[in-house]
C-alpha cells in the first residue's frame, strides 16, 4: 500500500500572529481585573469576619470578666479572682495582638 502525503495550508480565516497577541492581551487583562475583584472581595469577606471575630470575642471575654467579678466571696482565696482576671487580661492582649496583625496583612 502507498502511503501519501497531503500538504495543508492555512485558512485564511485563520488569525495572524497580530490577532493572538491582542487576543492574548485581552485574556490577560481580563484574568488581571477578575483577580483584583478577586482580591478586593476576599479583603472585604476577611474585614467583615475579623470584625465578627472580634465581637464575639469582646463578648465572651465580657462574661469572663463578669465571672472574675462574681466569684469575689469571703470563703474564696483572692487568688481565685485574680487568677482569672489575669487569664482574660492576657486572652485580651493575644487577641488584640492577632486583630491587629490580621488587619496588617488585610491592609
Amino acid at each position: 500500500m502507498a502511503t501519501t502525503t497531503k500538504k495543508t495550508t492555512a485558512p485564511e480565516d485563520m488569525p495572524g500572529v497580530e490577532q493572538v497577541t491582542q487576543q492574548v492581551r485581552e485574556y490577560t487583562e481580563q484574568v488581571r481585573d477578575y483577580s483584583e475583584q478577586f482580591v478586593t472581595s476576599a479583603k472585604t469577606f476577611g474585614t467583615y469576619a475579623l470584625d465578627a471575630y472580634e465581637q464575639a470575642a469582646s463578648t465572651l471575654l465580657g462574661v469572663q470578666h463578669k465571672v472574675a467579678e462574681s466569684v469575689k466571696a469571703d470563703w474564696l482565696p483572692s487568688i481565685v479572682p485574680a487568677a482569672i482576671e489575669a487569664n482574660v487580661q492576657f486572652a485580651e492582649d493575644v487577641n488584640a495582638a492577632y486583630l491587629k496583625a490580621a488587619r496588617a496583612t488585610l491592609g
